[in-house]
């Protein structure tokens, strides 16, 4: 085991290019200073998932985000407002942003993880995402960052990104509770909770709820019982941790309610991806088998995170970045991934 750990570490990954968003700057202002030189990238993206995603996808998003997307950040507060001036120092149109931020809120994958060690929790995860349209992996890692949420001189929370996303899938509080996001599948899925939302907007945007969480004032306590409860605009798995060895749960979330709650203090480490945790990995993609077998197997540290984080098929075609969280010591590290060699591709067909 000792080998293989000073193998994986002899191959280096890119560290993500650190940034911070002043919370004290007007909403329109707060990413001026990053956005403009990601322009052409982020453009590059949309234009190349419109392409490649399927017909029967891209169909009704394109339609939603020309009629109706525009309207949302009317709706959501200073994030809205962070919307619009991300449109206007981009100089890409309001729809196609709004429609960069909510994409993620459908089509993303990841893998996560909380495990005990020593006196604290370790939390893991890899952010994948491409299925159906592998070409935007390069032009995804081109935009991934670390950002610092600070206000009056002060961090807030972390957070590893994409430039001009408003919402958090993988954040973290300092000395309080780190969440990230994975995508959950479900019949009742986020298409159904958009058409909701226009109606009444009463659900909560997945990503924004984790910001919510990190940028206010919640503990790990806090902001389990809000992931918990809230009514959601999609199906989706919180992952959380905290600050003692026992402060970690998976929240497996319907739009309205929780189902099957895993706590750390029933197991030492809560390995998650995306498939419900009482069921079967799917045909097409199991990254769970290896994953809890390296988790029963291995000590729990940061290097063995690391380790796994690179390990096939957790690392897979289709993996932007990696992240390791550890809040009670307020540890953030992030790298771009790259799958070398004969690689696992996430198909669904």
């Amino acid at each position: 085991m000792l080998l293989f750990l000073l193998f994986c570490f002899v191959s280096v990954s890119a560290e993500l290019p650190k940034y911070q968003v002043d919370l004290n700057v007007a909403p329109e202002e707060r990413w001026k200073h990053i956005v403009p030189q990601y322009k052409h990238d982020i453009r590059d993206l949309i234009f190349t998932a419109e392409h490649q995603l399927p017909w029967l996808f891209i169909k009704p998003i394109k339609y939603l985000s020309k009629n109706y997307f525009i309207e949302i950040p009317k709706y959501i507060g200073s994030y809205g407002d962070e919307i619009i001036g991300i449109s206007h120092y981009t100089n890409i149109s309001l729809s196609d942003i709004v429609l960069y931020n909510i994409f993620y809120e459908l089509f993303s994958l990841c893998t996560s993880f909380v495990i005990s060690s020593n006196d604290t929790i370790i939390h893991g995860r890899n952010l994948d995402f491409g299925v159906l349209m592998e070409n935007i992996v390069p032009l995804l890692k081109r935009i991934t960052i670390h950002v610092d949420f600070v206000k009056n001189g002060t961090v807030v929370f972390r957070s590893h990104t994409f430039a001009g996303l408003v919402g958090v899938f993988t954040g973290m509080k300092p000395f309080s509770h780190s969440i990230t996001v994975n995508q959950r599948f479900a019949l009742n899925g986020g298409y159904m909770g958009i058409i909701k939302w226009f109606n009444n907007k009463k659900p909560k945007w997945n990503s924004l709820v984790v910001r919510d969480l990190l940028e206010g004032n919640y503990n790990y306590t806090s902001a389990l019982d809000v992931l918990s409860n809230i009514e959601l605009v999609a199906p989706i798995y919180y992952i959380i941790g905290g600050l003692n060895n026992k402060d970690g749960a998976l929240i497996t979330r319907e739009r309205y309610y929780n189902l099957h709650p895993v706590y750390l203090n029933s197991s030492d480490f809560i390995f998650q991806t995306n498939h419900d945790h009482w069921d079967e990995p799917f045909y097409f993609d199991d990254r769970t088998t290896n994953g809890r077998h390296f988790l029963r197997n291995n000590i729990h540290n940061i290097n063995s995170t690391e380790v796994l984080l690179k390990t096939k098929p957790t690392l897979n075609k289709i993996t932007i970045y990696g992240s390791i969280m550890i809040p009670k010591i307020d540890y953030m590290y992030g790298f771009i991934q790259n799958c070398e060699g004969e690689c696992h591709s996430i198909n669904l067909f």
